[in-house]
């Protein structure tokens, strides 16, 4: 190798090595880059290449938005943590001060809600229901036997009666206006 090449590689590195350090100090100037910067507006996306991109600087986004929730979950939930201890702890005092005291009364205890527990939330009832059941033949058979028995019963009560029929011309088919004549008297 001759002086010219060697010269010209130590320009070369000394060029990369220089151009690294900017890069660096500008990494550091400016900070970490919002990726709400980066992604294109709906009009730019007229290559696959950048379709390609912007498909994955939104993975990078909702990877974002998923890691700032789970943070601001955690922060509620050692808060929530604190405070359920603190009232524990006044309680206690609490207690002591009034058994000093020898006097009785029912203390605040925080509890669970009930849709923090991943089993009840889980749980469905038939009220929940919006759907007509499907009926197998064998359920349709005695939903139509219990119905037919049904109105049997009414049938025989629609029935001749002589006592109902005694009644209603007695009074001359009035009872139920001459009862709310009654009752308005009153």
């Amino acid at each position: 190798m001759d002086q010219r090449e060697i010269r010209g590689m130590e320009e070369m590195y000394w060029r990369v090595a220089f151009q690294l350090k900017t890069a660096e100090e500008m990494q550091k100037d400016i900070g970490d880059p919002n990726v709400f910067d980066i992604l294109y507006e709906p009009f730019e996306l007229y290559t696959d290449v950048r379709k390609r991109n912007q498909m994955e600087i939104l993975k990078s986004v909702v990877f974002e938005l998923k890691k700032d929730f789970n943070d601001e979950f955690e922060s509620l939930q050692k808060f929530k943590d604190d405070q359920v201890f603190s009232i524990k702890e006044k309680n206690e005092l609490i207690a002591e001060i009034l058994y000093n005291l020898k006097l009785e009364e029912e203390l605040f205890e925080p509890q669970d809600h009930p849709l923090e527990n991943p089993n009840l939330i889980l749980e469905t009832h038939e009220s929940e229901i919006k759907v007509v059941k499907y009926l197998t033949k064998e359920e349709r058979a005695v939903k139509e036997e219990e119905e037919r028995k049904l109105r049997e019963r009414e049938e025989a009560l629609k029935g001749d009666n002589v006592g109902q029929r005694g009644l209603k011309t007695m009074m001359g088919g009035t009872e139920l206006n001459l009862k709310k004549e009654k009752n308005n008297m009153d």
